[in-house]
């Protein structure tokens, strides 16, 4: 017996047909994507995918926390690479339970949904900071790994807008590329973000093996650490850079194949390449003459490192700024004397630990697999935003037309649209030096991860609870002496949460509108159904 067929719409605005008799089964399972349930979401991400994924976010880190720890720390960093390798035991400890109780994805939004929603929402939008943060900094940081300006000619350069430095054009150009790939969806450059993950897993590696002798000088250059507990926090709040990523692991679970073992292994295997690289090449680069690891100049035969006066914009600072406008006076804020690191300090590793022209050519691969890899994860993150913000619509969090895709590849335009100018608005702002960059980082994935493991901790029990709640009280600590310490990254999230908690207003708004608009239409059609005639 022949069978009808109907057509059915489905999510990403291609059609399927579908067994007429199997209506109300394909019902559920439509209803089931729509809503985000897992009747459309394949789970075929395997541990080496997940890897490969993680690795993208998490591992990209380390490209920039050596400069940033010793930019900041000084000969002190070692000391902080492992206090950061710590807190990253914590964390990733307290996201296995995350993702186990958390099989069909459990990014802070889905986690804190059980909890309650507008903590739910207040996460999303912190993890969009982060993200917005994550895409500008491992951009910016690709252009210094591929030496971008020594590629393309200066005619070329010239050719562009004088009030733009070329790090800050080169960036905007690559975002505003990542966004035209990413029209047609983000399969293209996931092929490539594995290649690239799999050579800098082994390169960092073997990096780090290779500094392995320089482990005791390092050590033996860390002098007397007599910093007080409000120095440490300050100084660990500094290159919490490390974290970036580790929230990813807990938004891939709703495809992978087997959401608990897939997400601790690849959690296990990250963290022992992350820990191992951080705290060997940290303390590693404490051994290394100046000139390796500081940006300097020749003067009479001896190497003068160069150095960069930071405003230190704390609370402290704010506070004094605002009174003294408020009485028409002046106030300077405490400015910190730093030496500049190389922003491509693997690369100078790599070719003063291998010898002659091998290190040229190893260093050559360090720069050219962390720049790709960089400009990947600035890929991910712009994939991450458009995400959140399609959930955050779909669930009528956000404004509707967020949930609105292109016809062909079922990309959310809008969400890819923010995806592509909060980035740039950013760079344009404060510019696309790490440092500038990194005193607005941090403070978003340290509240998402914050709330995710502190949601978490309300939902489970035991020894799960105390390990996720040890993690979160943790991250609450660096949480507050973040937004007490880095008031510009305390603006710029504050600035994106009065923005999406708008949108937010503005929806249910417009939600509650509408609804009662459906109300009052029912309610009259009810009164003509009762007032009507009756026929007899």
């Amino acid at each position: 017996m022949k069978k009808n067929l109907s057509k059915k719409p489905i999510v990403n605005n291609e059609e399927e047909y579908i067994p007429e008799e199997s209506t109300s089964h394909t019902d559920e399972i439509a209803a089931d994507h729509a809503h985000g349930g897992h009747g459309s979401r394949p789970r075929n991400l395997g541990v080496l995918e997940a890897l490969f994924h993680l690795d993208a976010d998490w591992g990209t880190s380390l490209a920039y926390i050596l400069p940033l720890g010793l930019a900041l720390t000084g000969r002190l960093a070692p000391v902080y690479m492992l206090i950061i390798a710590f807190i990253m035991f914590l964390v990733a400890n307290g996201y296995k339970i995350v993702c186990r109780h958390n099989p069909d994805g459990g990014g802070v939004y889905s986690s804190l949904k059980k909890v309650n929603k507008f903590l739910a929402v207040v996460g999303a939008l912190l993890l969009v900071t982060d993200y917005v943060v994550t895409e500008a900094l491992s951009v910016s940081d690709a252009y210094h790994y591929l030496h971008i300006d020594q590629i393309v000619p200066p005619s070329v350069a010239h050719a562009f807008p004088s009030f733009l430095p070329t790090s800050s054009l080169w960036t905007i150009l690559i975002i505003i590329f990542l966004t035209i790939i990413n029209w047609r969806g983000p399969h293209f450059s996931a092929k490539f973000a594995g290649i690239a993950s799999s050579a800098t897993f082994f390169l960092a590696g073997l990096l780090a093996v290779l500094a392995l002798p320089l482990v005791p000088a390092g050590l033996a250059n860390i002098g007397h650490f007599n910093q007080s507990i409000w120095d440490i926090l300050r100084n660990t709040t500094g290159v919490l850079l490390a974290l970036s990523g580790v929230e990813a692991i807990s938004n891939m679970t709703g495809i992978m194949k087997d959401p608990v073992g897939t997400s601790r292994r690849a959690i296990n295997l990250e963290l022992v390449k992350v820990i191992f690289t951080t705290v060997i090449l940290g303390i590693a680069m404490n051994g290394l003459p100046n000139s390796v690891v500081y940006e300097g100049h020749q003067v009479g035969g001896q190497f003068v490192v160069d150095t960069a006066q930071r405003e230190v914009t704390d609370l402290g600072c704010v506070m004094n700024v605002v009174k003294a406008k408020v009485v028409g006076s002046n106030f300077e804020c405490v400015k910190r004397t730093e030496n500049v690191a190389r922003a491509d300090m693997l690369v100078a590793m790599g070719e003063y630990l291998a010898p002659g022209i091998i290190g040229k050519g190893y260093g050559w691969l360090i720069g050219v697999a962390y720049g790709l890899l960089l400009i990947f994860a600035g890929n991910t993150a712009l994939i991450d935003i458009t995400n959140v913000t399609y959930a955050l619509a779909r669930d009528e969090e956000l404004p509707h037309g967020y949930t609105k895709l292109n016809k062909k590849y079922g990309v959310p335009i809008w969400g890819l649209f923010t995806a592509c100018f909060m980035p740039i608005a950013t760079v344009l702002v404060v510019g696309s030096s790490i440092e500038a960059l990194a005193a607005l980082y941090a403070i978003g994935v340290v509240g998402a991860v914050t709330m995710n493991l502190a949601g978490t901790a309300l939902q489970v029990k035991g020894g799960e609870r105390v390990i996720a709640a040890v993690g979160a009280s943790v991250m609450a600590v660096l949480f507050v002496t973040l937004v007490v310490t880095k008031m510009e990254a305390t603006l710029f999230a504050s600035v994106v949460l009065v923005l999406g908690l708008s949108a937010r207003a503005i929806q249910k708004k417009f939600a509650s509108n509408d609804s009662n608009s459906a109300g009052d239409d029912q309610t009259s059609s009810n009164l003509e159904y009762a007032t009507a005639p009756v026929k007899e």
